[in-house]
């Protein structure tokens, strides 16, 4: 099979399977690693190689001792590259430990524990608007109406969305189009 051919089967694709990246997988992926995080890991990365070489070349204790204390300091550093996580003020970060929920944190700076704690979702705490489509209604006397409708909704309890629904964007929009359409 060619490339061009694959290529005009995903584009023969509905709009709906063609998504690439969802918007709260591309918000998780972008929160990995916070600016914070990053320079402090450069500069606790930057002095364990000073470190290393004041230890190997004017105190004489040898390489062994050089990287051991370069190795301490790119652990060192590889912790607070990856623990330190930031919340903007109107997120909230849902924490699993070892898959079982431990709690909420933000906004604002926290610290997670690499390996043992995941931040699986990122709970936006702000007024969302969802517009619809025209949707075909019969009113009561069977008369045929298209109905535009925008729905604004924001999340009260992050616990409950991130927990008790797989995808309660997908969930508000659903509900409020049937809502629309009885």
């Amino acid at each position: 099979m060619s490339l061009s051919s694959l290529l005009t089967k995903k584009d023969k694709q509905p709009k709906e399977q063609r998504r690439l990246v969802e918007p709260d997988e591309a918000k998780r992926q972008a929160k990995f690693v916070n600016p914070v995080s990053l320079t402090i890991y450069f500069v606790i990365q930057t002095l364990a190689v000073v470190a290393g070489i004041v230890i190997g070349e004017t105190l004489g204790l040898g390489d062994l001792w050089a990287g051991l204390v370069i190795a301490a300091g790119t652990l060192l550093a590889l912790y607070f590259l990856f623990a330190l996580k930031i919340a903007d003020q109107w997120e909230k970060a849902v924490v699993l430990r070892y898959g079982k929920f431990v709690g909420l944190r933000g906004p604002g700076r926290f610290w997670i524990v690499p390996i043992v704690e995941t931040i699986p979702r990122w709970i936006d705490h702000r007024v969302m608007v969802t517009p619809f489509n025209a949707e075909k209604t019969l009113t009561k006397d069977t008369v045929p109406v298209d109905v535009d409708a925008v729905l604004f909704w924001m999340v009260w309890d992050a616990e409950k969305a991130a927990l008790e629904v797989e995808d309660y964007r997908s969930a508000i929009t659903w509900a409020a189009s049937s809502t629309v359409r009885s």
